[in-house]
């Protein structure tokens, strides 16, 4: 009798863990049917189009989209992701499929109304406005649509997409009023990733936009965006990375700023500003790159820099520049770029360590520099001392950083990932690669085909 219980029970537990189990698979695995027929009719929409997208990598991911049996789940389709409770598609990465054609608010791209992450970059959309239909995807925490040959003005829909933590609309044909501008700032505020690159903004920063305080990279390169930088900036406590190139900041007045000691990169490179580096750039410790190239700027290099001890790419060329290369920059053992060329600079190169690495290029435009690698050699009482202590020069606010004497920025291109791969590598890797995921290089082959 107890025999017979032990085995009842047995076989009603065994029962019971089959019947989980079946239930546990059979749980919804498909997507939608609506779901489905939205995807394959925005596939229909487009033609496929190798030359649509930069990446020389970019294949169309929408090929194996279709109704064969073996292949009809979407959920199992190329840059389609869907929540494994629901069924419903949470993400779509179709960056670089060589799509071509036009792209409206009928499209039934927008049916998909529980996307939290859409990537439709590096492809080619003719020119056609972002649609105002983008507001119904209102769970979105990732957009990126850059390098797709969006045009016009940014739709202010847009902006009411409050759960937006990553926004790229950089390298289109795109404008964006001022006050457009600031109605983003004051609609998305839980924006970590904000690139803006290329979109023709024409006016001033407004200071609204440093209400973004949860901003950890901030890209307004090639903006066309002038007068001053706002002292509110120093609200921005986040901040890693900060991309400000080619744009016309200048003037006599500009304000200082507290800076986030997080910073890894700054850019401000190609602007109007005048004055002095001030040496109080010195606290911000954990800069790795570092670019005050194509201003004009006077005075000498802070010996203060040497205490920038993470640096790995400095560049001051193409400004106006005096007197000696400071021998404590031979302390930046890490530093892997640097570039002085076009400018006054006189006397020694400094010698040792990574300054061994560097070649003329790093000089030119110099002919008051002597000493290896350039032909002049120095005369004995022109070789750097070798100095230990650092000279911090000035006495500025240890959070001060002054902009009116002050433009950084990197080398285009090559510091540009290579920033960003620490960044991302360190704390955002994942967020780097689905927003950033293209190689820059390749990608500005396109800009530059499409502007032809």
């Amino acid at each position: 009798m107890g025999l017979s219980l032990i085995s009842l029970f047995t076989f009603v537990f065994l029962s019971f863990l089959l019947i989980f189990f079946h239930l546990a698979s059979s749980r919804q695995s498909f997507c939608h049917d609506n779901e489905h027929s939205a995807l394959l009719q925005f596939k229909e929409s487009l033609a496929i189009n190798k030359s649509a997208s930069g990446d020389p990598s970019a294949y169309p991911k929408t090929t194996h989209w279709n109704l064969e049996e073996d292949s009809s789940d979407c959920c199992s389709w190329e840059g389609v992701k869907c929540n494994e409770d629901t069924g419903y598609v949470i993400e779509l990465d179709l960056s670089s499929s060589c799509l071509y054609g036009s792209i409206n608010s009928t499209s039934t791209l927008f049916n998909l109304v529980h996307l939290q992450w859409l990537s439709i970059a590096d492809n080619d959309f003719n020119g056609s406005k972002i649609p105002s239909a983008i507001n119904n995807l209102s769970e979105l925490s990732h957009l990126n649509l850059s390098f797709s040959v969006f045009s016009g003005q940014i739709p202010s829909e847009m902006l009411e997409l409050s759960k937006l933590e990553s926004l790229d609309l950089s390298r289109n044909w795109l404008q964006l009023q001022q006050r457009g501008l600031e109605s983003l700032a004051e609609k998305l505020t839980n924006l970590k990733v904000l690139d803006l690159g290329s979109v023709n903004i024409s006016s001033s920063i407004p200071h609204g936009l440093t209400n973004l305080s949860a901003l950890e990279f901030l890209s307004l390169k090639s903006c066309k965006l002038e007068g001053i930088i706002p002292s509110s900036f120093g609200n921005l406590n986040n901040l890693i990375h900060l991309d400000l190139y080619e744009n016309n900041f200048g003037g006599i007045k500009i304000e200082y700023v507290k800076i986030s000691n997080m910073l890894v990169c700054i850019c401000l490179s190609n602007n109007r500003f005048e004055g002095e580096i001030p040496a109080s750039v010195s606290i911000l410790k954990g800069l790795r790159y570092l670019n005050l190239s194509n201003n004009n700027l006077i005075g000498g290099i802070p010996s203060s820099l040497g205490s920038l001890t993470v640096l790995e790419s400095l560049d001051l060329s193409s400004n106006n520049l005096l007197g000696e290369i400071p021998p404590q920059l031979v302390k930046l053992t890490p530093l892997a770029f640097f570039n002085v060329s076009c400018n006054h600079l006189t006397g020694p190169i400094p010698q040792g360590a990574q300054f061994d690495t560097f070649s003329n290029m790093s000089y030119e435009g110099n002919p008051g520099l002597c000493g290896r690698p350039l032909s002049r050699k120095c005369g004995d009482s022109d070789l750097p001392p070798n100095e230990d202590d650092d000279d911090d020069e000035g006495s500025e606010s240890p959070f001060a950083f002054g902009w009116k004497e002050v433009a950084i920025g990197y080398a285009s291109g090559m510091i540009f990932g290579v920033v960003l791969g620490h960044i991302f590598l360190t704390r955002k890797y994942e967020l780097f690669v689905k927003i950033f995921g293209m190689p820059l290089k390749r990608i500005e082959r396109k800009r530059g085909r499409r502007r032809n």
